[in-house]
C-alpha cells in the first residue's frame, strides 16, 4: 500500500480528515510522516510525539497507520456510545449494546 492508496481507503472509510494527517505535522491527530529515513506513526498531541512507531518501509507504516486510525476512532465511539448510555438511561437498547446482559 502507498500513501494514495492509503488515502483512498480512509476516505472510503469515512475516517474524519481531521482524525489523521499523512506528511504533514499540526497537532491533535494521527500522524504518518517520513522521519529522516524511516516512516513514523504517531499522535500528536499538544506538540509532543506519543506513541510513535517507527517502520524502514512506507507498506508497513501504512497498514499500520490504517490499523491505528481505526482502533482509534473505535475507541472514541465506544466512549460516545457509553456516555451516551450514561446520560440518557431511558433508552435501555443503547446500554444493551455496551452491556451485555
Amino acid at each position: 500500500m502507498d500513501l494514495r492508496d492509503l488515502e483512498k481507503v480512509l476516505i472510503r472509510l469515512n475516517i474524519p480528515k481531521d482524525s489523521y494527517s499523512i506528511e504533514e505535522v499540526a497537532d491533535e491527530a494521527l500522524y504518518l510522516i517520513l522521519d529522516g529515513l524511516v516512516w513514523c506513526v504517531f499522535y500528536s498531541e499538544r506538540g509532543r510525539r506519543t506513541e510513535p512507531e517507527y517502520f524502514s518501509n512506507k507498506n508497513n507504516s501504512c497498514n499500520y497507520f490504517l490499523i491505528r486510525v481505526k482502533k482509534e476512532l473505535y475507541f472514541i465511539k465506544e466512549v460516545n456510545n457509553f456516555k451516551e448510555c450514561v446520560a440518557d438511561v431511558i433508552i435501555p437498547s443503547k446500554c444493551n449494546l455496551i452491556f451485555r446482559t
